[in-house]
């Protein structure tokens, strides 16, 4: 055939490679390599001079017969390699298939067909081979019409198989209801048939896998658990307990803990699953991969951040083994490696690896998928980490839209999750008030599904925690960091006891306390945090989690401790504070970053106390140009553009000093409120400067309105009453004053 396709002899060449498959086909009773090798070059022969010349010319070709053999083979060929645990030999073998397999159907189109049977298999065999390589569109095409096919034939095992395959599909599309509806009606129908067949069992087991896999997906947990216990128990029964199905089953149930919070359970799980497939594969295998990603998530959640970088990276050498650079599995390894790199304060690379996650799912997956919805999730927040918050809103509203459309995860989550996000983008923003209705709302919903104490409602407290603080509702603010702290000392503690993740939570605390009035504590609490922080960096390297002195929270703590230096007076330690926040700032940051601006704006404060006004200016200006740069109207805006007016009302520029706190007051007012102390305060230095000008209506004015604002206070928040007294007193004995000065 070699021969006679060189020197274009079409016909006796096509008939010579019919011959060989046909031979090869009866003189192996399984494919040998050799034989494999053999029958696919037949097969490329006959493809070729098909493809060319048409029909026609080939009037002594019988290409049913031909297809069925070329079938017969690819199907052995098939069985063969997932008898294998080679697993990177079974992938690129059915890399090379995957071309003639496409190229099947499209000679039976023309007019050669095969039996039923044959292009059952077929199709099957294209589904398995698209998902292989990630193409979950086309993998749907292929098992929905093996689907309907073996359905009209009655063979239920096999339309059981497919639904296995396509239920799983449906999964990575997003049609969970699909997937449901195809894996139950599976489900009866094996049930039904339980009696004539004992592979009926396994089958069913493999059903109840996939069914529990969407159930999770739909926020149906307890029905997940049934699903997988019952199929674990099943496996264990019929394949013993150390089977591949038993781990997958075990890791899938280990998933399924996970959304319920209880990542103790779900590591135990992961880690049972890898034990067994680490015995019965080679180490490069897939399934060896997707099990060490699942138990670097639990690390994660745990705050094992090391042990999980190191679990990732091993997954990652894997799946680009199996797959190549370009494949949905690497894209997830990515995502997680970047997300755990961002835990650690590793901002550079966790962006670098975000971007990377993202342009591949969007190209593997299109771009209303739900896996891009949690990629531009993630990149979000990094920018968010990053203080760039316009970016940061851009890729959050995105993923909002995507799950909106398509209903990622269960709908009490979706929507739940959606909420927080919203909040998330509306605090950046400045619309405080919007972001508290919506992190109330999105807490509320996650706390009747899946209980008060769950780890999962975390971020939400700490973010409405900050909402609170910067809304001057300062006791509700320390009852929810208090309750997000009881959480991450529950969650975190198993693995440090003094973890970062609960130290950085204490540091909010802090400075909630800082503006209740509770000063000398707050200094202790922030001094504190800093130095567990740092007794953890100087772990040895066997008790080491991982984090650096570059973490964004890390300076974020010395510049908070620097303000409350100034507050107390201490200004030569309050400067330091903020240079060294600003020092670790400038190594992870761009420069147009709001904690630079934020950072920048108060050291600017504390040059002004120290007398070094044209120091501070500078340092004003430099904060103001930023903060229009990023996003003008922004409670760090208001707090800049209030500290310049104070300098200038102290170097006597007084109309420039009146208009830039008015700019703050406006500033201030658009982002959280008329009832705010800021608000207050605006209010006093106004009706100081404008009495200075001799404006003494405008002074009074003022004065009344801070009055006003103090009396609200004391009546809105308990731990505001001491501190609004005070004001108030101060206040009025000014007022006393302004009333006489006349």
């Amino acid at each position: 055939a070699r021969v006679l396709g060189i020197r274009q002899d079409i016909n006796s060449a096509a008939m010579e490679a019919v011959r060989s498959c046909v031979f090869l086909s009866f003189s192996t009773r399984s494919p040998g390599v050799k034989a494999v090798s053999l029958y696919r070059e037949a097969w490329g022969i006959f493809r070729n001079i098909f493809l060319e010349v048409g029909p026609s010319s080939l009037p002594d070709i019988r290409p049913g017969e031909f297809l069925q053999q070329v079938v017969k083979c690819m199907v052995m060929e098939y069985e063969a390699e997932d008898s294998r645990f080679d697993a990177v030999s079974v992938i690129k073998t059915k890399q090379l298939l995957l071309p003639h397999l496409e190229a099947i159907p499209q000679v039976e189109m023309d007019g050669f067909h095969l039996e039923e049977e044959s292009k059952l298999k077929i199709l099957f065999l294209l589904g398995d081979a698209y998902t292989l390589m990630g193409h979950s569109s086309k993998a749907k095409s292929s098992l929905e019409e093996a689907l309907e096919l073996s359905r009209r034939r009655g063979d239920y095992q096999m339309a059981a198989q497919v639904a296995c395959k396509l239920g799983s599909t449906y999964r990575h599309l997003a049609m969970r209801e699909e997937s449901e509806h195809v894996l139950t009606r599976a489900l009866e129908t094996v049930s039904e048939a339980q009696g004539r067949d004992k592979r009926n069992g396994v089958l069913e087991a493999d059903l109840l896998t996939i069914l529990g896999s969407t159930y999770r997906d739909m926020g149906r947990l307890q029905e997940s658990i049934e699903c997988l216990q019952t199929s674990i128990a099943k496996y264990e029964n019929l394949l013993g307990p150390k089977s591949s199905s038993v781990a997958a089953a075990m890791t899938t149930l280990g998933s399924t803990w996970t959304s319920l919070g209880d990542n103790f359970k779900s590591k135990q799980l992961f880690e049972k699953a890898l034990s067994i497939q680490e015995e019965l594969y080679e180490p490069n295998h897939p399934s060896i991969a997707f099990t060490l990603g699942k138990l670097s998530t639990a690390c994660v959640e745990l705050g094992d951040l090391t042990r999980s970088i190191s679990l990732l990276e091993r997954a990652l050498a894997i799946n680009r083994s199996a797959y190549g650079e370009d494949h949905i599995s690497v894209a997830i390894v990515l995502s997680r490696l970047s997300n755990a790199y961002r835990m650690l304060g590793k901002m550079k690379m966790s962006k670098n690896l975000a971007q990377r996650a993202l342009q591949m799912t969007e190209e593997i997956q299109g771009s209303m998928h739900p896996g891009v919805a949690t990629s531009l999730e993630l990149l979000g927040s990094i920018y968010c980490d990053l203080g760039e918050f316009n970016r940061a809103h851009e890729l959050l509203e995105r993923s909002i839209n995507i799950n909106s459309l398509v209903g990622n995860g269960s709908h009490f989550l979706a929507t739940a999750s959606s909420q927080s996000k919203l909040g998330m983008v509306a605090r950046l923003g400045g619309s405080l008030e919007e972001a508290r209705q919506l992190l109330e709302v999105a807490l509320e919903s996650r706390e009747e599904e899946l209980g008060r104490d769950h780890p999962g409602n975390c971020d939400t407290l700490v973010n409405l925690g900050k909402v609170y603080h910067e809304l001057g509702l300062l006791t509700k603010s320390l009852l929810t960091f208090e309750r997000a702290q009881k959480i991450t000392t529950n969650l975190y503690s198993h693995c440090h006891p003094n973890h970062p993740q609960i130290t950085f939570v204490s540091a909010d605390m802090a400075r909630v306390k800082r503006d209740a009035g509770e000063l000398d504590e707050a200094i202790g609490s922030m001094e504190r945090a800093i130095v567990t922080y740092e007794s953890v960096l100087k772990s040895s390297e066997d008790d080491s989690l991982g984090y650096t002195n570059t973490h964004p929270k890390y300076a974020s703590m010395h510049a908070i401790l620097g303000l409350m230096k100034r507050d107390a007076g201490k200004l030569d330690e309050a400067k330091r504070c903020l240079e060294r926040a600003l020092e670790i700032q400038d190594k992870i940051v761009s420069p147009q970053n709001l904690m630079r601006a934020e950072t920048i704006g108060n050291l600017g404060t504390v040059h002004h106390r120290l007398g070094k006004h044209q120091k501070a200016m500078d340092a004003f200006k430099e904060a103001i140009g930023i903060m229009r740069h990023l996003r003008s109207s922004h409670v760090v805006t208001s707090t800049i553009l209030a500290a310049t007016g104070i300098l200038l009302e102290d170097i006597d520029e007084l109309q420039k000093a009146e208009r830039n706190v008015e700019h703050a007051l406006e500033t201030r007012i658009k982002c959280c409120g008329t009832v705010h102390p800021n608000i207050a305060l605006y209010h006093v230095i106004l009706g100081r400067i404008t009495s200075k000008i001799g404006d003494t209506f405008s002074a009074k004015s003022h004065t009344r309105k801070a009055e006003i604002v103090y009396q609200a206070l004391i009546q809105r928040e308990e731990e505001m009453s001491k501190k609004a007294n005070v004001e108030l007193n101060v206040l009025q004995d000014w007022k006393y004053i302004l009333d006489h000065i006349d």
